[in-house]
């Protein structure tokens, strides 16, 4: 829709504006530009390749992750003891969010060889206590649901790749370097049901992302709480704009 910098509260923002474009507003749907450097991207997936394994998805019935159709590639994550650069992140995020990573997920690295996809899924957890515990073992279940989510793009994709939005009608296709950003809850802690989104099978090349889940209870000072659905621009516009 329109580009724009954020310079935040962040002395380093005002000498480093970030470069922002904002795809979608109701709801927020962002793309933050030359966010990520080339040796961080190399940093994180030489980190990755060793660990790689079948990604899996969580199936509520049999009350665990399972190897499924819907998700194929493969993921590793890395903890932000692994390495500096993982911490220069976290605080990169909280720069261009506005967010504490304090109860932020591990980053979980995922590549998508040619076919390789993710059908149409929300990152918001039904049983906020469960899925991503059992998976990962990095969360703490007091932590809350996923409030919203910072997808790295750490290579660009010949054919195919693209992130979709159906629900909204939007497709972002990876370019190297960017990350994208949306909310997957509304201010009033509810699920919101029109980011639920896709990642389009590879039909040429390699794709790399790297995830980044930001939860909840953690936000309390850093973003408002409010059933009126009025205010809902204004408070995505705060939250990133401040």
């Amino acid at each position: 829709m329109y580009c724009t910098y954020k310079n935040g509260r962040h002395p380093f923002l005002i000498l480093a504006p970030l470069k922002v474009e904002i795809v979608n507003v109701d709801p927020y749907v962002l793309i933050f530009h030359d966010i990520i450097y080339e040796n961080e991207i190399e940093i994180i997936k030489s980190m990755s390749k060793d660990s790689l394994s079948r990604a899996n998805v969580w199936d509520a019935r049999a009350g665990k992750a399972i190897i499924s159709h819907i998700r194929t590639g493969k993921y590793s994550w890395l903890a932000k003891h692994m390495h500096p650069v993982l911490n220069v992140l976290n605080q990169r995020i909280e720069d261009m969010t506005d967010m504490s990573m304090e109860t932020s997920e591990t980053l979980q690295v995922m590549n998508y060889g040619i076919g390789g996809h993710y059908d149409v899924h929300p990152d918001y957890l039904d049983e906020p206590k469960g899925n991503v515990i059992k998976m990962t073992g990095y969360v703490n279940h007091f932590w809350g649901n996923r409030i919203a989510t910072i997808l790295f793009y750490l290579s660009e994709v010949e054919h195919g790749g693209a992130t979709v939005f159906p629900h909204i009608n939007i497709s972002l296709q990876p370019k190297k370097g960017a990350a994208a950003f949306w909310f997957n809850m509304l201010p009033s802690g509810l699920p919101d049901y029109k980011v639920r989104h896709a990642a389009c099978p590879v039909i040429f090349g390699s794709k790399w992302v790297a995830n980044k889940w930001i939860r909840y209870n953690g936000q309390i000072f850093h973003r408002r709480c409010t059933t009126n659905k009025n205010d809902y621009y204004h408070l995505y516009g705060d939250t990133i704009f401040q």
